[in-house]
């Protein structure tokens, strides 16, 4: 996980789109999942898949005609990543202050609040 770098909200579509599915996939199967709904033009998703080559995310292999990708980070790594982030920059390492901020806000709900205070309080042996 050291040197993971942040992604952008569209880099992370485009990942999305990749994890989501068996390895490789190329630009086709890329658009067709982004295409519509982002009206993006290839030039700008070839952008983009280009950065996340960049940062590392991915690899690609030219066979024929097509460009296939192959995800290098995996999501779950990712969204650890992320994750451990936003609770160290906004919640300064703090679970009171996530759960809080969560239970307050109206997030989860007393049942979900509950059956957090039960899993944090089981023993680790168990």
């Amino acid at each position: 996980m050291k040197g993971l770098k942040r992604l952008s909200d569209m880099e992370y579509v485009v990942m999305s789109v990749i994890w989501r599915n068996k390895p490789p996939v190329n630009t086709g199967i890329i658009m067709e999942a982004v295409g519509e709904e982002k009206k993006w033009k290839m030039p700008t998703l070839i952008s983009y898949l280009n950065r996340l080559t960049e940062k590392g995310f991915i690899r690609s292999e030219k066979k024929g005609r097509d460009r296939w990708y192959y995800p290098i980070i995996d999501e779950k790594e990712y969204l650890e990543f992320e994750t451990n982030l936003f609770f160290k920059t906004y919640h300064h390492n703090s679970l009171f202050s996530l759960m809080s901020t969560l239970y307050d806000g109206k997030k989860i709900t007393k049942e979900e609040a509950e059956e957090f205070r039960k899993w944090i309080g089981e023993d680790e042996d168990a």
